[in-house]
């Protein structure tokens, strides 16, 4: 049985980042807000990349820093990070996917 996802309902999926020098990217463990396309439109329209981020990633796991210490979830760390080009392109990229039902790859 198939039981559609309510928009706005949050769940786990994985994002794959790939940092300039390294040959593969990485999987990240992600919780993102299910939107729908009129949503995701208007809000891509309005705030961008990281406006849509903003609104859709809820947590995450394992994102660390150079040190390879963990960086904590929080809003104030998503909007420094929205500001890191591939981080940004790979979340968005890996969400866009995700939401669509396309099977998660690296």
């Amino acid at each position: 049985m198939l039981r559609l996802a309510a928009a706005g309902e949050a769940r786990n999926g994985s994002a794959f980042i790939l940092v300039p020098g390294d040959d593969a990217a990485v999987a990240v463990r992600m919780r993102w807000r299910i939107l729908h396309d009129e949503e995701i439109n208007a809000t891509l329209t309005d705030g961008g990349e990281a406006g849509l981020l903003r609104k859709v990633v809820t947590g995450w796991e394992d994102v660390c820093d150079a040190d390879g210490e963990p960086i904590p979830f929080g809003a104030e760390t998503l909007d420094r990070l929205c500001e890191v080009p591939y981080f940004r392109r790979g979340v968005v990229d890996s969400y866009l996917r995700w939401v669509a039902g396309a099977a998660e790859k690296n």
